[in-house]
């Protein structure tokens, strides 16, 4: 409780910070960028008559930042041939899976052609395609990829068929040799699979959880002996050679499991499991925990609390959301929910149990979403794919600010701005961080008022206008000054060399110069004699 105390007092001690703002003039007066995430704040000021000051929220937002049209027939001229009176005349290829790789990602058609987009300086590039040998109609269910770390491998589960496609980075073509692998799945029985080093992790509904060691070309089955009702996800991580299994059962809730490699024993943590909270999608992020529990006309997100050491779990958060969410991605401070109808950002982890921060986020038609910074709070960069299209993106914390506005006559206004945080500048020992700043704003008269200063700008733009025109006849006017001299300079010279003598030139050209016409030129105006022949000159 000291330090609480002592770190309020840090963040609110200080003299007021003074402002003085042109009235008729709106301009930022403050912003907050240093405290983690912003659970509320307010404005109050010392007197009641007027209040010009308030408070622009602080926002999440993203911001595409590059697009590849991966499906040709997606691409607008393309596409108008198979639209024919308002109605599509032919199929339009899509994609079904994406994976992300050590160098970018992986992405598979509906028509069996892999595309491999390489990452190069934060910027995707489409570098190399293959066109799978496979029966198409094994593409209309679904499809698991996962990529094999340890071995450079691309691991695809068709149903029916299992592929193995060694990874070549540093060869002409990524895609090396394929071989088929003797063990197989009905992917229409598959909820959910995760992937750890070499050990594949599959939730098959009421046939349980399965797990294969797939180093080699026939996966070596272990066999789990914890019972599930319906598994419908899980997630997994490992510490040292042990992994730990979060298992959703769609009628009991949530198993914890643990399964030691070295051993291939499973134990299911009798202090930690059964959670009772039940649904079909779960995500795991350190030591926070979602349950998606679709009811009638919403989904219930249930945020969990995991403590590793003491074996307990709380909940500290129910929100709200839409329902018919896909899936489900977690950061250092947001989960992503991803929805048929759109998608949401949920803050998590807030230290205040009656704070509920939502954000919306804009990727129309968006199928899978990885990130490439997981662990960034303010600027996290991601990318994904649409049925058509990968795409990359920001997701951009913008802070928290104080604006001001003010058209009357106050010399003088004062108030003080309270905030609650996450955090307090240069401190990490704490979650809520109280601030408390004093304000005293000066509104001064401008010289010009703004409409005025706009009148200014348009007549100095006019007068720029003008003096460009008079310039531009100046200088139009120059070279024919210019022209005309060099002309007759050339002409005298050609008179004098060949030795005729001519009168001086009074055309009209000659009038519309800069010389008078009065003017006689020396050089090529002289009175001579002509000599008769044989006629002596004395």
């Amino acid at each position: 409780m000291l330090i609480i105390l002592i770190l309020i007092e840090y963040c609110s001690e200080g003299l007021a910070k003074e402002f003085s703002i042109y009235q008729n003039d709106e301009q930022v007066l403050d912003s907050f960028s240093q405290f983690g995430i912003i659970l509320g704040s307010n404005i109050t000021y010392e007197t009641q008559t007027e209040q010009p000051c308030y408070i622009i929220n602080q926002k999440l937002k993203n911001k595409q930042s590059e697009e590849i049209i991966l499906v040709p027939e997606f691409k607008e001229d393309v596409f108008l041939n198979y639209y024919n009176d308002g109605k599509l005349s032919g199929d339009i290829n899509y994609i079904i899976q994406v994976v992300q790789i050590s160098t970018g990602a992986i992405v598979l058609s509906n028509k069996g052609e892999l595309i491999y987009l390489k990452l190069v300086e934060n910027s995707f590039k489409l570098a190399d395609t293959k066109m799978l040998s496979i029966n198409k109609e094994q593409l209309l269910k679904p499809v698991y990829m996962q990529f094999i770390i340890n071995s450079n491998e691309l691991l695809i589960l068709l149903n029916g068929e299992t592929l193995k496609i060694k990874l070549e980075f540093e060869g002409e073509s990524i895609f090396g040799e394929m071989m088929k692998i003797y063990d197989v799945f009905l992917t229409e029985q598959i909820n959910s699979v995760a992937f750890i080093e070499d050990l594949l992790f599959v939730a098959s509904g009421e046939l349980g959880l399965h797990v294969y060691q797939v180093s080699k070309r026939v996966f070596e089955q272990i066999q789990c002996t914890i019972e599930f009702k319906n598994i419908t996800d899980l997630r997994v991580f490992q510490e040292n050679s042990i992994y730990f299994i979060f298992a959703l059962d769609y009628e009991k809730g949530i198993k914890v499991i643990t399964f030691n490699a070295k051993t291939s024993l499973f134990y299911e943590n009798l202090q930690l499991t059964n959670i009772p909270y039940r649904g079909q999608i779960i995500d795991l992020y350190k030591n926070v925990l979602m349950v998606v529990e679709e009811k009638e006309n919403e989904s219930i997100i249930h945020e969990l609390q995991i403590s590793y050491e003491n074996n307990t779990w709380k909940l500290v958060h129910q929100h709200l959301a839409q329902k018919y969410i896909q899936d489900i991605e977690m950061t250092e401070n947001y989960a992503i929910i991803i929805g048929q109808n759109g998608h949401e950002i949920i803050y998590h982890s807030l230290p205040i149990y009656d704070i509920k921060i939502q954000d919306k986020i804009i990727i129309p038609g968006l199928q899978k979403l990885f990130f490439l910074n997981k662990g960034e709070s303010h600027n996290i960069q991601m990318f994904g794919v649409t049925k058509h299209k990968f795409f990359t993106t920001n997701l951009q914390l913008f802070p928290q600010f104080i604006s001001c506005f003010y058209s009357k006559n106050d010399e003088e206004i004062k108030f003080t701005y309270h905030q609650n945080s996450t955090k307090c500048p240069n401190s990490t020992q704490i979650k809520i961080c109280h601030f408390k700043q004093n304000y005293t704003i000066k509104f001064v008269h401008p010289i010009l008022t703004s409409e005025q200063s706009i009148y200014v700008y348009i007549t100095c733009i006019v007068i720029v206008a003008i003096f460009m025109i008079v310039l531009g006849l100046l200088i139009k006017e120059f070279k024919k000054y210019q022209y005309f001299v060099k002309f007759h300079n050339s002409k005298d010279s050609y008179h004098q060399q060949s030795g005729s003598q001519v009168p001086p030139t009074l055309d009209i050209y000659a009038l519309n110069s800069f010389d008078s016409p009065m003017k006689i030129n020396k050089q090529s105006y002289i009175p001579s004699i002509p000599a008769q022949n044989d006629q002596k000159i004395e």
